[in-house]
């Protein structure tokens, strides 16, 4: 939520599956067996691994809607 509020992101938290699951990616590979092999990834490390999905200048943009129209083959 604060990384939201940094980045003035208002609307509700909707998070597709697809950022999520990346996230959860990106923070094993980076900071997991075959990363830094850290014991633990701490809150900042998961901030990190949330950002590198793009979601963050996505839900900023305002553009989550288009992009789920996107995903779902759907046309305006």
């Amino acid at each position: 939520m604060e990384l939201r509020r940094e980045h003035g992101v208002s609307s509700d938290l909707e998070i597709p599956m697809e950022y999520f699951a990346y996230s959860v990616e990106n923070a094993l590979k980076i900071y997991g067996a075959h990363g830094e092999q850290n014991e633990c990834i701490t809150s900042q490390q998961w901030l990190e691994a949330i950002k590198l999905t793009g979601y963050i200048e996505l839900d900023t943009l305002n553009l989550k809607s288009t992009w789920l129209w996107h995903i779902r083959g759907l046309t305006e």
